[in-house]
């Protein structure tokens, strides 16, 4: 049994019958149909405008000749300046304050976890730096 149906009436003669609001009851209107049809000018406007983007859009989208058969890329220099960049100076700098941190914490006394984690992300960094200069002087 549902909610409302077990709810207890209210008396008319109550004394909270007046403080009631009183709620009209729900219509249900028609739904009125558009008066206004669509026009077929319009349709042949904005088919007009489709067939010009088309158009417009093969003509910017001509073949052209493909980088992929060249054997270097546009943007091959800067990523090679900024391979070098990285393995050269960043790495093992960074190499460097990880030892250093470390050696820092473990002087300090009573992080030995965080100087131990820290020691092997250097030591980490030197064998991948390691690898990458081996790579380098295998494939060129």
């Amino acid at each position: 049994m549902s909610h409302h149906l077990s709810a207890v009436p209210l008396l008319a003669d109550s004394k909270f019958a007046a403080n009631l609001l009183q709620i009209p009851p729900l219509s249900n209107r028609p739904i009125r149909k558009p008066t206004a049809r669509i026009k077929n000018g319009s349709r042949k406007s904005a088919c007009k405008f489709l067939i010009s983007c088309l158009a417009a859009s093969l003509l910017t989208l001509r073949p052209a000749t493909c980088h992929a058969a060249v054997a270097r890329m546009p943007w091959d220099p800067m990523l090679l300046a900024l391979q070098d960049m990285l393995v050269n100076t960043v790495a093992p700098a960074a190499i460097g304050f990880a030892f250093a941190g470390s050696v820092v914490l473990y002087a300090l006394g009573g992080y030995d976890k965080q100087a131990g984690r820290l020691f092997g992300s250097g030591l980490g960094g030197c064998i991948v730096l390691a690898v990458v200069h081996l790579l380098n002087y295998v494939l060129p």
